[in-house]
């Protein structure tokens, strides 16, 4: 009994030391905000690409390129067989938007190939449900893929492009370093 007892008490002025530490005084109970972490935005375009890693887009909608994985075999379990005479290229991205109305595939890249400047090729999401971009200014993390002819599938030749609602260019990154 005794035991028990002193571990009631013990159990009891832990939670009051932790109740303690937890509260401070009034004037200190206000809400901080962290600091905002800012990344240069650099100005791009597809004949102007800034280097893997870099964000491009605007202040509004801007992208980094993580990784890429040119002829990626992973997504064919999740994506199935590229039709005949394609690959599969895979990037991840990082994509931050100042508007909260938006979904993962309404802000989905554009890939494109320097050796054929008429072609783009539309990204595939792996993922089963829309993702939203519900916090303004947060850093979302994306995997896209894209079907390419194998012989468009050469990585320094591959750009990713992001684009506006209407289809404008915001900017162009190289998918390796």
């Amino acid at each position: 009994m005794k035991r028990r007892v002193s571990g009631i008490l013990t159990l009891a002025a832990t939670a009051a030391l932790l109740t303690g530490c937890a509260t401070t005084a009034a004037t200190d109970a206000k809400e901080t905000s962290a600091p905002k972490e800012t990344v240069a935005i650099a100005t791009s375009s597809f004949d102007a690409p800034v280097a893997f890693t870099e964000s491009f887009g605007t202040d509004d909608l801007s992208m980094q390129v993580w990784s890429a994985v040119v002829a990626d075999e992973t997504v064919i379990g999740t994506l199935g067989e590229p039709e005949a005479g394609n690959v599969w290229v895979s990037t991840t991205t990082a994509t931050k938007s100042t508007s909260t109305d938006l979904v993962d595939t309404d802000v989905a890249p554009v890939l494109r190939s320097t050796s054929d400047e008429t072609v783009a090729y539309e990204a595939v999401s792996p993922r089963e449900n829309e993702i939203p971009l519900a916090t303004a200014n947060q850093s979302y993390s994306f995997q896209w893929a894209f079907q390419v002819p194998e012989d468009k599938a050469v990585a320094e030749d591959l750009v990713i492009c992001l684009n506006d609602a209407e289809g404008a260019e915001l900017g162009c990154s190289a998918i390796i370093k």
